[in-house]
């Protein structure tokens, strides 16, 4: 996108953030981003974890530091501690992206995959942006819509070992063979700005349908340390920051969002913004879609760093003008959760 997109964002940005406006229109921005992805463009319904994944994606190769990338091969663990493999990934990942989104938004996953016939397991170490954790349909179908549903059990269901599909066969190494498999995905370490996205639309074969009951989350202290495998002596624990909220149905529906701006809490509802006051330690929401958090000790912002062409960027004096200072006042606005809405 040749930095279009940054450039876009960061003007948006700085006109939301200047004061001389009370409502602001991202034309500009959207005409953008139906440019370079199509489906966005007009004004059908949209999902909003797409767009914002790919906005987000779409930044980070804007403000990617690295210009020229190595080619990579991949490793396999072959039995050695996870904490090698994983940071191996790790480094290997960086050598292709280094950006301010991957400093402050990206984690890392475990995968185990294991062979039915021969027992071969496979261990990789993948990097993701967003959590998508599934919700307990399936349990609840039979329940009333009134029970909650607690961000707890969609977590424990986001890291149950489960069977592939039929038609999502692993290929096994050692069999040769495609394989019905067993996998199970881990949290290896998380982001100082953690995205949540709970998989209320549903798609099969057969039926689509919203998961409209209520999920009760919390807003503040959200500890997720035992869940992270990498055991480092870091507190992963959370605060909210925001909330992109659905209403309606699969035919059509409205996005809101909620953000915490100076310690008080805000409505966003198209061009009217409307102050919540506090809100509680815990709360449930039928319309919640995505749930922003920020790391405690955190702020989302890390320093402008000087690239010195290929590799890793380095901490260093931000300048007065570029893209290298622009990537850090978007990441910084971001921290409102005022892009959540769009």
């Amino acid at each position: 996108m040749q930095g279009q997109l940054a450039v876009a964002y960061g003007a948006l940005i700085h006109q939301m953030w200047s004061g001389k406006h009370s409502v602001v229109v991202p034309r500009e921005l959207k005409s953008l981003i139906g440019k370079f992805e199509p489906r966005f463009n007009g004004y059908n319904q949209q999902d909003s974890q797409e767009l914002l994944a790919f906005l987000l994606d779409g930044l980070h190769e804007d403000l990617n530091l690295i210009t020229n990338k190595p080619y990579i091969e991949e490793k396999d663990a072959d039995g050695r501690p996870d904490s090698v493999v994983a940071d191996e990934a790790w480094e290997a990942y960086q050598q292709r992206n280094d950006s301010i989104i991957v400093d402050n938004m990206h984690g890392q996953l475990k995968s185990t995959v294991v062979c039915p016939e021969c027992s071969k397991v496979s261990i990789k170490f993948d990097p993701f942006c967003f959590l998508s954790v599934p919700l307990p349909s399936t349990e609840r179908s039979t329940r009333s819509r009134e029970n909650k549903v607690q961000i707890s059990e969609c977590f424990d269901l986001f890291t149950r070992e489960e069977e592939l599909g039929e038609h999502d066969l692993w290929y096994c190494p050692q069999c040769k063979e495609h394989r019905q498999a067993s996998k199970k995905l881990d949290l290896w370490k998380l982001p100082d700005t953690l995205i949540v996205h709970l998989k209320r639309f549903q798609y099969t074969r057969w039926f689509r349908e919203k998961l409209d009951f209520p999920v009760e989350f919390p807003v503040r202290g959200f500890d997720l340390t035992d869940r992270v495998l990498e055991k480092s002596g870091q507190q992963y624990v959370y605060d909210l920051i925001a909330i992109s909220d659905h209403s309606g149905g699969l035919g059509g529906g409205h996005y809101t969002a909620i953000g915490l701006n100076k310690g008080k809490w805000y409505n966003f509802n198209d061009s009217y913004a409307s102050d919540l006051g506090d809100l509680p330690d815990v709360k449930s929401s039928r319309q919640a879609y995505m749930l922003f958090y920020q790391r405690r000790g955190t702020n989302g912002y890390n320093s402008p760093r000087k690239c010195n062409g290929n590799g890793p960027a380095t901490n260093g004096t931000p300048p007065s003008n570029g893209a290298t200072g622009e990537a850090a006042s978007t990441n910084g606005a971001m921290d409102v959760g005022t892009s959540a809405d769009m």
